[in-house]
């Protein structure tokens, strides 16, 4: 789930740390 993490990263890049946080462990 790579691919998602990255997509959501990209366009949320105001929150990066929260959206890489939450995707990690929501995704996970």
């Amino acid at each position: 789930m790579l691919g998602e993490t990255d997509s959501v990263h990209v366009e949320e890049q105001g929150s990066c740390q929260i959206t890489s946080l939450s995707g990690r462990t929501g995704a996970g």
